[in-house]
């Protein structure tokens, strides 16, 4: 995902949710997601305890220069599967 400049210090909402990175084909056999975190990369460290329609997920849109980041997601279903 490109985000793009803008010479303001707000962050800018990327993602309201789970659905916003992969879809869950599997609801009638194993039931819906019902939380997902943002992790860093290797998905060992929590960044955000929840990503909702509340939190989202927001990204700085003022760097100049540019960067580059990688998150993972994880997140779980009613019955304690996970995907990441």
């Amino acid at each position: 995902m490109t985000i793009p400049y803008a010479d303001v210090a707000t962050k800018k909402k990327v993602a309201d949710g789970w659905a916003d990175f992969f879809t869950n084909p599997y609801v009638a056999q194993c039931g819906p997601i019902t939380t997902c975190t943002l992790h860093a990369k290797g998905c060992t460290v929590a960044i955000l305890q929840s990503i909702n329609s509340v939190t989202g997920v927001l990204m700085d849109q003022n760097i100049k220069a540019g960067y580059t980041t990688e998150y993972c997601v994880k997140c779980q279903n009613v019955d304690g599967g996970t995907i990441t």
